[in-house]
């Protein structure tokens, strides 16, 4: 496979995170990975602190690239490995490696975590994390963060994996881009690194933008959520990414593919939220809550009292969490005590039931102060869970801020992780949503990006910095636009997913006698549902709604006085068996205290109307005079009368259900206390299973790392074997105490020895060799670190030439000696041939060696032998 050739050159982060098993994953990978110019990789592995790692020499066996272990600040270069050290934390900030030490407590591994976090922060759309074999869930998280920072998230199959944990959690969580052997990933970091290149996707052009909101609609249909007046720049860029990854070419393409894969319109749905969050997040805007708004809130409520929050786009649930943390250690500071309630929602259902868990894992809460911690948090073997008191203070609802009524009287509404996806129109919509939502006097507070210039005329600004702003007026109508954004029609000479403005003095008129109705004669309409859930509200309706106090619930009969319930329960069966409307008059219902008299009108649903709603108009009788009731026969609807016999029948079963909780709660108790001895005892195995399973990890690593060093070994020593059983040179090799550490079969000839001399003296052994002392010679090269060459014979007759030499360690110190035989019997004796031949010739032979000078000139000649005749002469 051919490296990168990506155009723009960037370069991109690829982290490698690996547990145990992951050692052969890690080679894998790296065997299919060619040099690049635009790819470092860091490699995240869960390392004993106690062992020095060899995966930095074993790695380097599998890659062309330069492989080093991390150092700290330094900056990351393309084309390199960097390796995790084994007793250090690692992270990265603005493109430099930063090293940090290890926590002594014992617990689970989660350095992966803590560099994809990093990561995703430091690089963004740039940052690719790779999620290999390994026990636990390390990596997780933080893949999450990286895949919510547009980065690319590769996970090793299952199947391929020694040990599965860590990719089939990274699946169950839904971060995985794509799932992969090891062999089959550098391809696909490629493909998506150069994939821009073969995209023909143009947003701007009108026939792309057509398809493009053909596909919105597409979605909106097969899974019911609504993106289509979601920011443009958002749209393409996560449409984009979703074609880069069902490798299709064009918006077209993509649009069949929406048309015959319904799984794919949920995959792009899930691209859409956006669910970036965090405990805390911006802490110095939290401390401006506690300096500047809470106290405003506290000290307008009388000991006991309510204050109310509405936590919109919550996502996980942690910003929800935050806020009763905050909320609540500013109380307890205070000494004050005060029932707090917080409506957190999200449009995402599969986000709104893992903030009902109150379960996160390490990661999620390692930026939390120590004392936070330990108060408002619960630890266990792999999470933190939010302490009871803190998780009843919050009530989680799947809610549509666009579409659904919003929560009223709120004396803080957060909204930090939505509008800058929205378009203006959009935003308008939102802002005013909350703008009503808030009591006089309440608070907004936004993200650090969002613009509420929409309201401002409205709100008082408390910092700027923080966008945090307290309401000083009144606003006393809330009216639903009349058609959903997917109704609205789209202006052609408008951009792209832009609501078009048409105002016509009809609908002028007809806003304004609804104004007029809400405002001076104080009307309000709500459509309900078969369910007596409300789904569209008119009018100031909190004259004459409430919400509950404990549960969130958007039933009517839950929200109206307890007067009006079952003369409206009544009212709404009559009118949907006769689908005639019903009117009733001067009833008389207690209401924030105040006894008040309505008048009630039900209408049944409409044959024009694609849903079925009834409507229920309420108004106030002014003069406080009673008025016949002929215009409905439903008799048995006035007075109290009928009220105080479901008063009655009420206290009747309050009693009852009261002795049956007295006892469930007396048989609670006993359970709960042997249940809590139970979970004592189960955080202490689990506390020592998780110490037991980290050892396991590091110990599995550390092994497999040895099992590879020695398989080299021993190869090593099968080469080391052959060699000395193929060389006719006899060799000996003797340690530092001149005991045998290895010796070949050759040197069987000159030394007396066999398999079990090895680790036995040298002087213990007798040897073949004559008049030579052998020991006296090796004790002299250890001393001295000089060579001993000499020429011996044996008691067979054979002449060799023995050589001592040093044996030198890697370290350069002497340890031992080696001592080689080669046989030189054989030029010995066609020496002696040659001599003998030499002497016996009768004409005189002299041999001479030329002298050379400093400049390789000759200036003369020695005699360095002469036969016999040239000495007579």
């Amino acid at each position: 496979m051919k490296a990168s050739t990506n155009r723009d050159g960037e370069l991109h982060v690829v982290a490698v995170g690996a547990s145990a098993g992951g050692l052969e994953a890690i080679h894998e990978f790296f065997d299919h990975v060619p040099d690049s110019t635009n790819l470092s990789f860091i490699i995240i592995q869960h390392l004993s602190s106690d062992y020095k790692s060899l995966l930095v020499e074993l790695v380097s066996k599998h890659t062309h690239m330069q492989v080093q272990e991390a150092r700290h600040q330094v900056q990351v270069q393309a084309g390199s490995v960097y390796v995790i050290p084994n007793d250090k934390l690692l992270t990265i900030a603005n493109g430099k490696l930063i090293l940090s030490e290890k926590e002594i407590e014992r617990g689970p591994n989660l350095a992966i975590d803590a560099f994809l976090y990093s990561l995703a922060e430091d690089q963004k759309e740039k940052a690719i994390a790779i999620i290999l074999s390994g026990t636990g869930t390390d990596g997780t998280k933080g893949a999450d963060k990286i895949k919510a920072n547009n980065g690319l998230v590769l996970v090793q199959d299952p199947l391929t994996a020694k040990f599965d944990g860590m990719p089939k959690s990274a699946i169950a969580a839904n971060v995985a881009d794509f799932i992969l052997p090891p062999a089959a990933m550098a391809e696909e970091i490629y493909n998506y690194i150069d994939g821009n290149s073969d995209i023909t996707f143009e947003p701007d052009k009108p026939e792309d933008a057509t398809t493009v909101k053909r596909v919105l609609e597409l979605v909106h249909k097969q899974t019911g959520y609504d993106f289509l007046q979601y920011k443009q720049a958002t749209i393409d860029r996560r449409i984009t990414r979703r074609m880069l990854q069902t490798k299709q070419k064009g918006i077209d393409e993509y649009e069949q593919l929406l048309k015959t894969d319904k799984n794919e319109s949920a995959l792009l749905a899930k691209e859409f939220f956006i669910g970036v969050t965090s405990f805390f997040r911006d802490k110095e805007a939290y401390a401006v809550l506690y300096s500047d708004v809470f106290p405003d809130l506290v000290a307008s409520r009388q000991e006991g009292g309510v204050i109310k929050i509405w936590v919109t786009a919550c996502s996980t649930g942690q910003e929800a969490y935050s806020t009763a943390i905050w909320l609540d250690k500013f109380l307890q500071e205070q000494g004050k005590s005060m029932d707090v309630k917080i409506f957190a929602s999200d449009i995402d259902k599969s986000a709104i039931d893992y903030a009902s868990r109150g379960v996160y894992p390490l990661t999620a809460v390692g930026n939390m102060d120590n004392d936070l911690l330990n108060t408002y948090f619960i630890r266990s073997a792999n999470d933190y869970t939010v302490i009871q008191r803190i998780r009843k203070q919050v009530v989680f609802a799947r809610h549509n801020i666009l579409k659904d009524p919003p929560f009223i009287k709120n004396d803080l509404v957060t909204c930090r992780n939505l509008l800058i996806y929205l378009n203006t129109n959009l935003q308008s919509q939102v802002l005013s949503t909350i703008n009503f939502s808030l009591n006089k006097g309440g608070y907004l507070f936004l993200g650090p990006s969002e613009n509420m210039a929409i309201i401002k005329d409205e709100l008082d600004e408390i910092n700027s910095k923080w966008k945090i702003y307290r309401k000083h007026s009144d606003t006393l109508h809330y009216t639903r636009p009349a058609g959903t954004p997917s109704q609205s029609l789209r202006n052609k000479t408008e951009a792209p997913y832009s609501l078009p403005i048409k105002v016509n003095i009809a609908t002028q008129l007809s806003e304004d006698f609804k104004r007029t109705l809400s405002e001076d004669f104080g009307f309000a309409a709500v459509y309900i549902n078969s369910s007596y859930e409300i789904k569209e509200v008119v009018g100031d309706f909190r004259r004459y709604l409430t919400l509950p106090d404990r549960i969130l619930n958007l039933n009517i009969l839950r929200m109206v006085p307890v007067e009006l319930s079952g003369i409206l329960s009544t009212a709404f069966r009559k009118v949907l068996k006769d689908n005639k409307k019903t009117i009733i008059k001067s009833v008389r219902a207690t209401l924030n205290g105040q006894e008040r008299i309505f008048n009630i009108l039900v209408q049944p649903p409409k044959a024009t109307v694609a849903q079925s709603f009834l409507m229920v108009m309420f108004s106030e009788v002014l003069e406080n005079t009673r008025q016949p009731l002929p215009v409905t026969d439903l008799a048995d609807l006035n007075g109290n009368n009928y009220v105080q016999e479901l008063e009655e029948e009420l206290k009747e079963t309050r009693h009852n259900l009261q002795m049956a909780i007295e006892g469930l709660e007396t048989t609670n108790e006993e359970l709960q206390s042997s249940n809590e001895e139970l979970q004592s005892a189960n955080e202490e195995l689990q506390s020592s299973n998780e110490e037991l399973q980290s050892l396991n990890e590091e110990l599995h690593t550390l092994n497999t790392e040895h099992q590879l060093k020695i398989q080299e070994l021993v190869e090593l020593n099968d080469d080391l074997n052959n060699y000395f059983r193929s060389t006719e040179i006899g060799q000996l090799l003797l340690d530092g105490r001149m005991h045998i550490r290895k010796f070949n079969p050759a040197a069987m000839q000159m030394i007396n020895l066999i398999e079990s001399d090895i680790g036995r003296p040298i002087d213990n052994i007798s040897t073949n060799i004559r008049f030579a002392d052998l020991v006296g010679d090796v004790n002299q090269v250890m001393r001295s670190g000089q060579v001993v060459e000499k020429e011996i014979e044996l008691h067979n007759g054979m002449v060799c030439l023995m050589r001592i030499l040093p044996y030198v360690r890697q370290d350069k110190k002497t340890d031992g000696v080696v001592i080689t035989f080669i046989d030189v019997s054989i030029v010995k004796n066609l020496n002696s041939i040659i001599k003998g031949v030499f002497d016996t010739s009768l004409n005189p032979l002299l041999v001479f060696k030329a002298d050379r000078n400093a400049e390789n000139h000759i200036d003369g000649f020695t005699c360095t032998t002469a036969n016999r005749a040239a000495e007579k002469i």
